[in-house]
């Protein structure tokens, strides 16, 4: 009768061993969980922050300058969001290359584009910590040099200048040679659909490649007008990340 009783109940060293497992597991549980909060609090402590970039829609071209000092200019709306909640970012380095095998250009400022109808007369209300440009329906304010940083948790979007002119070319000197000046520019671009490369290096989050590619440029318009908008028909973002 004992033995069975025992088998059935489970006998008293069952009964003492019960407690004991029960507070085993819900320790062994407890721990897995702290070490998995613990591992995913380093992974994100080393993964740093996370940047989304999006692709633009649109690049401007306009002329900056008059006469034989004048160069031309690409810029692009480039949209970025730090999804992590506790690091915050900065962009190093930004080049554009207007089509394959062309040289790279250097990010040089930014800037505010309106279009609008009024552009002479906003240029006499240029703000002295800006320097403007007024083309027919376009005006441009070129912002004051600041660190492009991408704070936790927050969005930037701005538009990015990059100078096609020889003096700000990354490449062999005969293919920079062809960028002296707007209209040796223009018509080295104009040849041919937009078909632009921006490269972002970011100094936690690694780099990103935007391509950005749309129809042929009316480089006659370009000219006459001083400034032609055009759509990125295929857009896309690559890069790496840290992990």
């Amino acid at each position: 009768m004992t033995g069975e009783a025992g088998e059935k109940g489970g006998g008293p060293e069952a009964k003492r061993r019960t407690p004991f497992h029960r507070r085993l597991t819900l320790s062994l549980s407890a721990f897995i969980m702290s070490l998995t909060i613990t591992l995913l609090n380093a992974f994100y402590g080393l993964r740093g922050a996370e940047i989304v970039v999006e692709p633009p829609e649109q690049v401007l071209l306009y002329r900056d300058g008059e006469g034989e000092n004048a160069v031309l200019t690409f810029a692009v709306r480039l949209p970025m969001i730090n999804t992590a909640a506790s690091y915050g970012d900065l962009m190093l380095e930004a080049t554009l290359q207007p089509g394959a095998g062309a040289p790279k250009f250097k990010y040089q400022a930014l800037v505010h584009p309106v279009f609008t109808d009024r552009s002479a007369e906003a240029l006499g209300k240029c703000d002295l910590e800006s320097r403007c440009i007024a083309r027919p329906g376009l005006f441009i304010a070129e912002q004051a040099d600041e660190i492009i940083d991408i704070p936790a948790g927050q969005a930037r979007s701005r538009y990015f200048a990059f100078t096609l002119a020889e003096w700000n070319c990354q490449g062999p000197k005969p293919d920079c040679a062809g960028f002296q000046n707007f209209p040796a520019s223009a018509a080295r671009i104009g040849s041919r659909p937009l078909d632009i490369e921006i490269t972002l290096r970011f100094n936690g989050d690694g780099t990103r490649r935007i391509l950005c590619r749309g129809g042929a440029i009316d480089l006659r318009y370009l000219n006459q007008v001083g400034w032609v908008n055009l759509s990125c028909q295929t857009r896309s973002v690559k890069g790496d990340t840290w992990l």
